[in-house]
């Protein structure tokens, strides 16, 4: 097993040439899955698991030494840090934490997806019914690799909160890599290593990913498959390499299954990527063409099912008392800071059940990452980085779709988002003018923390009394 490990280290590390013969293999393999899919269905899913460790080794072989052993130590760091957060926090069982989110029914369902697949029964999971394993729903996918390893080691809540421990680990590798990737073309192979290993260190040290890691909760996977599709989409359009388009290819299947908006997002920052280098006379008919292909799958039997499903869940997601443009357009743009900087670390939780744990982790946002993100995106505005347009118009749109579903008050669905931050912080943290972004960053928190505070009990209706 060492020696196979080693063999396939070795040739990912190695040129253009190698890479085919990977393409080839996992074409190969691919074909195997489809061809037994009839009698394993899930062949073809566990690809897509494999996946995401399988590029995090072979970013890793393509390395030298001396950054390799670097990065290695800033992964297992990430693991102890999410682990020793996740146990200081406390491991949440689904079936005794009264304050439970979505957790209790991952639980429940995986464990019945679980038993049906030991039973030799595979049922369509985007299904209606009545059994627990009919989810009704695009989002199949965590309830999969969650019921995977429930089908492999038993149904124990805390297999699942490893999962997340060592799906946490993957992050700062992906990190890295996306920072290289956006930097090495305009700077020297020095500058982009040490950024990217700065923002794999923000990144290993964030204490939000090891409190949502101690939670039966997709969001540390669905962090780290996103980040994962987003190194693998820089990969493939800055370095040209083929493989990478099959991890991309696989980061966005494994997306849309965990939840689609993401996918889409990272979608919509491939195509404002594409329009941004493309001539202008190009642009609108460029558009025009990605719309009327957009309209002809709607007419499709599987895509119009699968774009009345979003319309429903989008129609589901927007607040009914938002009905006028005026209220439309205050609710989006009081929700923009809500989304940013929820919950407010700076005051008391006036709510039932506080999450007073996260506070560490928005002053880690706050000092830190907030102020040399927008020093990244002047960066990388500066040196004219075109592919920053992908994580760019992909925190955009996602952050629309959090504003729209929940008024921004989403920490948890916004880890993912946490993630791109880190991304642009690395890249702005070599920056000549990141202290001139610090000063005003802090003023502008300022501003609004002295605003938020001195008008609260007046939002509350509580003042005066």
């Amino acid at each position: 097993m060492r020696t196979a490990i080693s063999h396939i280290l070795y040739v990912a590390k190695h040129g253009n040439r190698n890479d085919l013969y990977l393409v080839a293999i996992a074409c190969l393999v691919l074909v195997v899955a489809l061809s037994i899919r009839a009698h394993i269905p899930a062949a073809v899913w566990s690809l897509l698991i494999v996946a995401i460790p399988f590029y995090n080794c072979w970013i890793i072989a393509s390395l030298d030494k001396k950054t390799r052993f670097l990065l290695g130590g800033v992964c297992f760091s990430a693991f102890l840090t999410t682990v020793a957060v996740a146990y200081i926090c406390g491991l949440k069982n689904p079936e005794l934490n009264l304050s439970s989110l979505d957790d209790a029914t991952y639980l429940r369902q995986a464990r019945a997806i679980a038993q049906e697949w030991k039973l030799g029964h595979f049922p369509p999971l985007s299904a209606k019914g009545s059994a627990l394993y009919y989810l009704g729903s695009l989002h199949t996918g965590y309830q999969r690799l969650l019921a995977a390893v429930f089908y492999l080691f038993g149904a124990d809540y805390r297999w699942g909160i490893w999962l997340n421990f060592l799906a946490s680990a993957l992050i700062p590798t992906f990190i890295y890599w996306a920072v290289y990737l956006l930097l090495h073309q305009r700077s020297t192979r020095e500058v982009a290593t040490r950024a990217g290993l700065r923002g794999a260190w923000m990144a290993a040290i964030y204490p939000s990913f090891g409190y949502w890691a101690s939670w039966l909760l997709k969001d540390v996977v669905l962090a780290t498959i996103f980040v994962a599709s987003l190194a693998a989409a820089l990969d493939t359009i800055v370095r040209r390499r083929v493989l990478a388009l099959l991890f991309l290819s696989a980061g966005l299947c494994a997306l849309f299954l965990f939840r689609a908006y993401a996918g889409w997002a990272l979608v919509a920052g491939l195509v404002g990527y594409g329009l941004s280098i493309i001539p202008r006379r190009l642009v609108l008919a460029s558009f025009v063409t990605l719309l009327g292909a957009a309209v002809l799958f709607s007419y499709t039997e599987t895509g119009g099912f699968y774009i009345r499903q979003l319309g429903y869940s989008l129609a589901e997601l927007i607040p009914s008392n938002v009905l006028t443009l005026p209220r439309s357009l205050i609710y989006f743009c009081t929700s923009i800071p809500r989304l940013i900087l929820s919950p407010y670390a700076w005051v008391r939780a006036r709510v039932e059940e506080p999450m007073y744990a996260l506070y560490p982790g928005m002053w880690w946002l706050y000092a830190l990452v907030y102020p040399l993100a927008l020093a990244g995106l002047y960066h990388l505005a500066r040196l004219d980085v075109r592919p920053a347009t992908i994580p760019l118009v992909a925190w955009a749109a996602s952050a629309a779709i959090l504003i729209i579903a929940y008024g921004g008050n989403a920490p948890r669905q916004r880890l993912y988002l946490d993630s791109i931050m880190i991304v642009f912080a690395a890249c702005g943290s070599l920056g000549r003018q990141r202290w001139q972004f610090f000063g005003l960053w802090f003023v502008l928190l300022s501003v609004y923390i002295t605003i938020h505070l001195v008008t609260l009990d007046l939002r509350l209706g509580t003042y005066g009394r």
